[in-house]
């Protein structure tokens, strides 16, 4: 079980990931399939994330799992109460950041999925809008 000061901890470096990333709360909750509100108690430290929603998150956020649960991995990221300007969002997207939430939802609803998974959705894609021949 977690001490509250571990939620905590589990919590704050959920929120700088996901900032780090460029997500919102709803895009994290869209891709787990869960309710926004749900998501918030993971980073306010009133739930703790079961372990299979802890791989997914990890796998959205693109860290290893065990970098959730250690606390030294915190002071690698700023402080908790600093916030990032938000960015604008472009044309044509160099970086996370710079998509609309809807398109980082769909990157996050990708990561989400296993390497199978993933290419069955890239291939319905393809079909879908006649696009056989390109490659990723």
């Amino acid at each position: 079980m977690i001490n509250k000061n571990e939620k905590t901890t589990l919590g704050n470096m959920l929120r700088k990931l996901r900032l780090k990333a460029g997500y919102t709360q709803q895009n994290l909750a869209d891709a787990l399939n869960i309710n926004r509100s749900t998501y918030t108690y993971y980073e306010t430290g009133k739930t703790t994330p079961d372990i299979h929603t802890l791989k997914s998150l990890a796998q959205i956020l693109d860290v290893p799992v065990h970098s959730l649960l250690e606390e030294e991995v915190v002071s690698m990221f700023s402080d908790a109460n600093s916030r990032r300007p938000r960015r604008i969002i472009r044309d044509n997207p160099h970086k996370i950041g710079d998509l609309s939430s809807k398109e980082k939802s769909v990157i996050a609803l990708m990561r989400s999925l296993s390497p199978e998974e993933t290419d069955e959705w890239v291939e319905e894609l393809k079909q879908k809008f006649d696009m056989d021949d390109l490659e990723f």
